[in-house]
């Protein structure tokens, strides 16, 4: 399984690592952007690092002794990334002192494997970890943690709050993962594996339960994948070959809007069927959409 770098201009890419093998593929990667390099996890707890520059590989190192599932640099601090794994562990790097034999900086150890672990957006103090036992935890990270001038203390990073939900994994499935709304502070929003009731549920830590619930009659399927556009005003999430995309006033607003759909058929034509629900944003709050089966097709 390979590591590619695109260029969508020219429509060229080059290839930065191939493992020749397809029992061993990469599950996670994220980019520091100071660098230029890549980092990437794999099925068997291995770091990949890759110049994007030169397109070369700078260190090939096992940092968990199964896969990592989750990598994320920290918004504040482009030196410092986490990794979490199936093992159980969410461990702190710093990419400076990174070699073969390193221990973590520092290392929160879950009752589950982990599927995902957002920093907070924009200060990184809060930690939003989503679990296959049906959890998903917030850790407040303490202010001087990721400074890593202190010894390995595992209470440095401590438990807010924790919440029981409907995620449970199977492994044929797409891994749910919780993601922060890019914009509200405190705000996060989780895809719903339950028999009864579909779609993605809206937290905030204020409260103890749901504050929103998206979702419509045509969705059927588990939402695993959910992404913000870079303006943090629609939502995408995805499920089989389906995508949806929802307005931000679907989801602060407590609304449940169906307002667009993308079906990817078998022969990969792109059907785009949006509804023709008004979402005026200077409509009262507690006001639902209709969900009307008629839709134009373009």
């Amino acid at each position: 399984m390979t590591i590619k770098s695109h260029d969508l201009l020219y429509k060229s890419f080059d290839i930065i690592h191939n493992t020749h093998n397809y029992d061993h593929w990469f599950c996670s990667l994220d980019i520091n952007k100071q660098t230029n390099c890549l980092y990437s996890g794999d099925n068997l707890g291995f770091i990949v690092s890759g110049d994007l520059r030169t397109k070369s590989i700078l260190f090939n190192h096992r940092l968990h002794k199964n896969k990592i599932s989750h990598l994320e640099f920290h918004p504040q601090q482009s030196n410092l990334f986490l990794t979490a794994s199936n093992d159980k562990r969410i461990c702190f790097w710093d990419i400076r002192k990174i070699s073969q034999n390193i221990q973590p900086l520092q290392t929160i150890v879950q009752e589950s494997c982990t599927n995902s672990a957002y920093f907070s957006p924009e200060s990184g103090k809060s930690l939003l970890v989503t679990s296959q036992n049906s959890t998903i935890n917030i850790y407040r990270i303490a202010s001087r943690p990721l400074s890593f001038e202190s010894n390995q203390n595992q209470n440095q990073s401590l438990l807010e709050k924790s919440y029981n939900h409907p995620h449970k994994f199977y492994q044929h499935m797409t891994a749910i993962k919780a993601i922060w709304h890019p914009h509200y502070k405190n705000t996060f929003l989780c895809g719903r594996y339950d028999e009864k009731i579909r779609g993605i549920d809206v937290f905030n830590l204020s409260d103890d339960q749901p504050i929103s619930h998206i979702g419509c009659k045509m969705i059927t399927g588990v939402l695993p994948v959910l992404a913000f556009d870079i303006t943090g005003r629609i939502l995408v999430s995805a499920t089989g070959q389906s995508a949806f995309a929802w307005t931000n006033s679907s989801i602060i607003r407590k609304k449940v809007v169906k307002n667009l759909k993308i079906n990817l058929n078998s022969n990969s034509k792109l059907n785009v069927n949006t509804s023709r629900n008004n979402l005026n944003d200077n409509k009262d709050s507690n006001h639902t959409s209709s969900e009307s089966d008629e839709s134009n097709q373009f």
